[in-house]
């Protein structure tokens, strides 16, 4: 190869190289994406009700043309209590059914998402609302890495605006847990995996009313 090739070569290198960095540098870095395996994300808008002490929302779920609907409203009944060195105040509330949700999809991820198995067939006809009692993990709070220590309700900890919670459906041997975190400022909640363990008994109970 004469030296004259050689130069034009190296100078084409140099050309394509330079191209590539500024290409690498001006790429956006990429957005920080919540793990969505232990949790399925819903719309929330904060709506009125009929006490200071009840706190109401309207939940909404969409997935393509389907758009899944339900009321979430609850109250604190406890002043708060220490258990095993975490600060707890408990309450009751309610899931309540809006007429004309479509809620296959919503259903459907839910059963991934909380390993219920077998996933329940939605009953012909919902229920007006299913009723919980609940311990409020923690208010103000922000999101983890799901390896960090101290963390509340599965990824929360520190200074932020969801508010950890853990349901309580059913009652005595029927009972499961499942986690329901909110965040009114973001517009945002979600149900959280508790234990594969309840998988089956959560999604019994939510397929009736979602």
């Amino acid at each position: 190869m004469n030296l004259c090739l050689r130069w034009s070569l190296l100078a084409w290198v140099v050309v394509l190289c330079g191209a590539c960095s500024a290409a690498w540098q001006t790429r956006p870095a990429p957005t920080p994406v919540r793990r969505e395996s232990s949790a399925v994300q819903f719309a929330l808008k904060r709506l009125s009700a009929e006490s200071e002490k009840v706190e109401r929302y309207e939940a909404t779920y969409r997935s393509g043309a389907e758009l899944a609907r339900f009321q979430i409203q609850w109250e604190v009944t406890g002043p708060f209590a220490t258990d095993g060195g975490m600060a707890m105040a408990f309450g009751k509330g309610a899931l309540i059914a809006i007429p004309g949700s479509k809620s296959d999809a919503m259903v459907a991820q839910l059963c991934r998402v909380l390993e219920a198995k077998p996933c329940p067939a939605p009953p012909p006809h919902r229920v007006e609302r299913v009723e919980f009692t609940l311990a409020i993990l923690g208010r103000n709070l922000g999101r983890v890495k799901a390896d960090s220590k101290q963390i509340i309700g599965g990824e929360f900890a520190g200074s932020g605006t969801w508010i950890a919670m853990k349901l309580f459906l059913g009652t005595d041997e029927d009972e499961a847990e499942v986690y329901l975190n909110l965040n009114p400022h973001e517009g945002a909640g979600e149900f959280a995996i508790k234990d594969s363990d309840y998988g089956a008994d959560v999604m019994k109970k939510l397929v009736t009313v979602l």
